[in-house]
């Protein structure tokens, strides 16, 4: 399983690879997926939608910028759950611990590399919005280079102010190999959402609602309204699952950057680890910021 992980893939490979990963294990991937994100991801797409409507019916400005402050926050710690459950479910293959239950392991997970993975996602965060204020390219450059910076931290266990400066290590030489990996990614990403919206539109159509965004933003105690409100957060929330790929991509596109660049040095890196620690692939926290 390990050789599967770490191979020379091409830039079609990362998102393929991605999507085949999530395919084969898809008990790593689901189970956590439907306990610890599902619910906050419907929490986000269908509580406030409702909250909203007391506030605009009521004209109360200042509950509707409260709960979008709310609906952004919340929405944010869900899409960093379903990113870490991916990297989860990798980490778990890479150690050969697949048959270990997965919620136990994401909770582990979860407890040591969580902290930090914050720090790193504000610390690349401010990296890629400080690029675009400078100029448009410079912000380009700088999230693509640092992309796989969450997979720096999970699989190297590099303090997080060091992850930042290694992803752009390990991405150095191969800044358009992992510019078109991610984009094809995002790509496959968007066809899937699309493909998700499908029954969403015929329902809207079926319900005779001409505008479907408009038709969300007037207060309607009737059927038609309850019916697409719940659709809608569903789909939404599905859409939201599918974000999983980006975390699996970026541990894709990070062991196929190590490889370009090292070899076989990460397969190495990994049996030490599994000496040091007995054999059970157990890992250390990460070092400190």
């Amino acid at each position: 399983m390990k050789q599967q992980l770490l191979k020379n893939r091409s830039v079609s490979e990362v998102a393929v690879d991605a999507i085949q990963f999530v395919k084969e294990h898809s008990n790593l991937v689901l189970k956590p997926l439907l306990v610890f994100a599902v619910p906050l991801l419907l929490f986000v797409n269908l509580v406030p939608m409702l909250l909203f409507q007391g506030a605009i019916s009521g004209g109360n400005m200042v509950n509707v910028v409260l709960y979008s402050s709310l609906v952004f926050f919340l929405a944010i710690v869900a899409y960093f759950l379903v990113y870490l459950i991916g990297l989860s479910a990798l980490r778990q293959v890479y150690e050969n611990r697949q048959d270990e239950d997965s919620l136990s392991f994401v909770r582990e997970f979860l407890g040591r590399f969580g902290g930090a993975y914050v720090v790193v996602a504000i610390l690349s965060g401010l990296a890629v919005i400080l690029g675009f204020i400078v100029l448009f390219f410079p912000g380009v450059y700088i999230a693509v280079a640092i992309y796989t910076c969450g997979a720096v931290l999970v699989f190297e266990q590099e303090r997080s102010t060091d992850a930042i400066g290694r992803a752009f290590e390990v991405s150095k030489g191969f800044w358009w190999y992992s510019f078109f990996a991610i984009l094809l990614l995002v790509v496959v990403i968007l066809l899937i959402d699309l493909v998700l919206s499908l029954p969403l539109i015929a329902l809207a159509f079926f319900l005779g609602i001409d505008d479907p965004e408009m038709f969300l933003t007037v207060a309607d105690s009737g059927a038609n309204y309850w019916i697409y409100i719940v659709a809608s957060a569903l789909k939404e929330t599905l859409s939201g699952m599918v974000q999983v790929l980006s975390g699996v991509g970026a541990g894709m596109l990070y062991f196929s950057l190590r490889e370009k660049k090292e070899g076989s040095s990460v397969m190495q890196e990994l049996d030490d680890l599994e000496d040091e620690s007995g054999g059970t692939g157990d890992f250390d926290e990460p070092r400190n910021v």
